[in-house]
Parts: C-alpha cells; structure tokens; sequence
C-alpha cells in the first residue's frame, strides 16, 4: 500500500512521527549537541524525521524493508545533515550504507571511546582510594601500637595515563612520609567519600556489564551493517568487565622502566 502513494505523501507522514527518547545519562558532557543531531529533529529543514525512523520502520515487514532502505527516503536526510542542504548535481548510490558510514559510525565511535575512558578512570580512582583508605587503617593501628604521637605513611597511590591513547597506569610511591592526625582523618574521609561516589553512580554492576550500554550497542550494530570487524571491541568491553571485577591489584603486572624520574615510584597496568 505504502509503496503506491507519492514520494511527498511519505515525506509528510515520516515528518509527524514524534522524535524518539534518548536517555541523557548515557550521553557524554563532552560529546555536546553533535550526538543528538542523529537523534532529535533539526527543526528548521523540511527533513524532520531521523535515522531511528526510517531503521524501526524498515523492520516491520519486506514491503517496509524495501520502502524505508530506498535512496529516495535517505537522500534529504543526507543532504541536510551533509551538504547543508545544497542538493548533489548527480545522486549517488547506496545512500543508506553511506549516511551509516560517514555520519553515524565516526559518532558512535567517539561516544564508545570516551565511555569506555570515563568507566575505566572511575574503576582507577575507586581501586586506588581503597587502597589507599585500608593503608591509612594500618598505618594509624601501628601508630597506636607503637605508640606515636605521628602515622607515617609508608605508600601513597595515584593513578595517570603517559598519553592520551595509552591505558590508564596506576602507581605506587614507596616514600614514607610523617602526617598529623588533622590531615589523616581528612584524606582518610575524602578516600570513604570517593568510594561512596563511585558505588551510588556506577553504570557497570553485577547485573549489567558494559555490553549492554546503549553506547556499545549502537556501536556494534553500526559495524555489522558495514562489515567490520569487532574483535577489538569486544576486546576492549572483556577488558572493562574484568576491570570491574577487580576490587585489589592481583590481576596488575609491573611495567619496567624509571617512571617519573625516581626510583621510588612503581608503576602497574592492568592485564
């Protein structure tokens, strides 16, 4: 039926269907207004409706799946999410796998990358403030053993990345230092803080891995429909995973080398 009204009649029903709901929490803070312009209308085209539209309707059936892949239906959303709406002198082909290629794959790549950067900076910063708040429990019971006016804290823990592409490296800083009970029992509460932060706004829990974040979903569907390979996603969503089942450092191997010019300091990557 729908294959027999004009293509205007089409663009007129695609152009009343209301915009589809994004949860905001999975969007990032960095990612700004670029994301949402594949979700949410661009309200001053004539082209309002967007790729989640024409994807769920070309499901419905062989007939829809025909109707909702044709280049007549894909063409406006190229053009005025590409070209600004100037229209091509000569229309290409394909436009579907196009649009997917250039416009959604780069996009859901970003947001995979800088979800996957901001889960495994949280595990980090929660395994070393553990670490951390156990070391200061020991050190103040061996204080009070001893009896010392003073704890001194034998590790301080921290973690850095040595580049923006590499994996984020925990250290370990073996210079004892004398501290006064004051700044312990305040460090002592920012460590039980950051702890409590992470455990009330954690994404990733026992029930829900990083797979089935809306972002990696995306992400893998995106790749299939182009033909690409995901081992290194997956590689990459394992590794997180396992990450996140990590509460010490047992699964941390040592990396060699004279980091941040003192011997001191001993630097762990995860494996």
């Amino acid at each position: 039926m729908l294959d027999k009204l004009p293509l205007d009649c089409l663009l007129a029903v695609l152009n009343q269907i209301p915009q589809p709901k994004y949860n905001s929490k999975f969007i990032p803070r960095r990612y700004g207004s670029t994301y949402q312009t594949m979700i949410y209308w661009t309200k001053n085209s004539n082209c309002n409706y967007v790729i989640p539209h024409l994807m769920k309707l070309a499901m419905v059936c062989k007939s829809f799946h025909k109707i909702f892949r044709s280049d007549e239906l894909w063409l406006p959303v190229i053009i005025r999410d590409f070209r600004k709406g100037v229209p091509y002198k000569r229309t290409p082909k394909n436009m579907q796998f196009k649009y997917i290629q250039k416009f959604i794959y780069p996009k859901a790549l970003e947001e995979f990358s800088i979800t996957i950067e901001k889960l495994e900076t949280d595990r980090c910063r929660y395994i070393c403030e553990r670490l951390y708040q156990i070391h200061i429990r020991r050190c103040v019971m061996r204080s009070i053993v001893n009896d010392e006016e003073r704890v001194t804290l034998d590790l301080q823990y921290g973690f850095s990345r040595i580049d923006s592409q590499s994996k984020l490296l925990i250290f370990i800083c073996e210079e004892p230092s004398s501290v006064d009970s004051f700044w312990l029992s305040r460090r002592h509460a920012l460590c039980k803080k950051a702890i409590r932060r992470f455990k009330n706004n954690t994404l990733i829990t026992h029930d829900f891995t990083v797979d089935k974040l809306p972002c990696v979903k995306v992400l893998l569907g995106v790749m299939n429909s182009l033909h690409k390979r995901t081992s290194f996603i997956k590689k990459e969503i394992d590794r997180i995973n396992r990450l996140y089942q990590e509460t010490n450092m047992d699964n941390f191997k040592v990396v060699p080398g004279n980091h941040f010019n003192n011997p001191a300091y001993t630097v762990y990557e995860f494996v």
